[in-house]
């Protein structure tokens, strides 16, 4: 009797351990993104680059089970939290509830948050105490000079995106970027031009691989000069920035380079022989520039090229017979130029 009492509770303590391990917060889960659901809209993603979707491991002897949980037993890579009416993003205010439901996610591993403000200044920083996410995307959030004050120091953060709207203040803008000082990702949309010095913070970075700064405008022009302290940058984005010809010269020296977005910039095509010595190229971004024929000639040496997107500028079928002697090149992007488009599709589907 004795010992069919003590099997009977081992087996019940295995069975309420594989229950709480594997099974119960999924469960939490659904709860909690049901009780989200009620205020606001929220999105899944995958991030497939970091492969963040992994399965959550179970011992052999409860593999029969693995298919009954939600997804599979799959992990809650990110939520998108945001908020829309008849379609339309409309800003919603979180309260101290939400941000508590939100930290109570158990699988939840990055965050971003569209469209939202906040009840207390001190709301967002108290959820990035508790949960120490990897990858932050602030879209459209307005953070006053409270808020901002009230954000943890963030070594863990390797990925940081957000879309400053016009009404903040870039004060703030530094406040959030001296609290990062491990970013290896870093995405910024400005609404308006810098009246603060933003990429001397930058360059502190000593681990970032990727800078986005999409519509910057820096307070003053030789601010540029900053980036020849970032010579291991792996991509640089500056689509829309206010960046030339003699800027580049900042950056003839990065020996790593592989992406390169100057799209909606006023490069020229002086600016095309700078950009012809960075042989580690693989993706060229001159859309809507002053780029012609004369300038893509002087990239003959970007021999590792895979992309390259030369949209509404004047370039013509010239081009064309330069970009067919490139030999790992597939895909090109010709819209609105003088390259037919019969001669680009053909060329990308013999390529591919």
């Amino acid at each position: 009797m004795f010992l069919a009492v003590a099997l009977l509770s081992i087996l019940a303590s295995v069975l309420w351990t594989a229950w709480m391990r594997y099974f119960e917060p999924y469960r939490r889960q659904e709860r909690i993104l049901a009780e989200l659901e009620t205020k606001v809209d929220f999105d899944f993603i995958s991030i497939i680059k970091q492969n963040r979707e992994t399965e959550v491991p179970l011992p052999v002897w409860l593999s029969p089970l693995r298919n009954l949980g939600p997804e599979k037993r799959r992990r809650l890579p990110a939520i998108i939290v945001t908020s829309k009416r008849d379609g339309r993003p409309e800003n919603v205010c979180l309260d101290e509830s939400d941000m508590e439901r939100i930290a109570r996610l158990p699988f939840l591993v990055d965050l971003e948050l569209r469209d939202v403000s906040f009840e207390k200044p001190e709301l967002l920083g108290r959820l990035l105490e508790k949960r120490q996410f990897s990858r932050l995307i602030l879209n459209r959030v307005l953070l006053n000079n409270k808020e901002a004050a009230c954000l943890p120091e963030m070594p863990q953060l390797t990925w940081l995106e957000f879309q400053a709207p016009a009404g903040m203040e870039h004060d703030e803008v530094l406040r959030i970027l001296k609290k990062c000082p491990n970013l290896e990702h870093l995405t910024i949309q400005f609404a308006k031009p810098l009246d603060v010095e933003v990429l001397p913070v930058i360059a502190e970075m000593q681990k970032l691989k990727i800078l986005e700064l999409f519509w910057f405008e820096p307070k003053e022009a030789s601010e540029w000069a900053v980036l020849a302290k970032m010579p291991c940058l792996l991509e640089i984005q500056l689509f829309g920035s206010r960046f030339g010809d003699r800027e580049l010269d900042w950056i003839k020296g990065f020996l790593q380079l592989e992406r390169l977005d100057l799209s909606d910039t006023k490069i020229t095509d002086k600016g095309c022989a700078l950009i012809g010595t960075l042989t580690t190229l693989t993706d060229l971004q001159m859309a809507r520039t002053a780029v012609t024929d004369e300038g893509i000639r002087k990239l003959s040496g970007l021999n590792r090229l895979r992309t390259v997107n030369l949209e509404e500028t004047t370039v013509t079928g010239t081009t064309m017979d330069f970009l067919e002697a490139l030999p790992l090149l597939k895909y090109l992007w010709a819209e609105g130029t003088g390259i037919h488009p019969d001669r680009a599709e053909e060329f990308e589907r013999k390529r591919r």
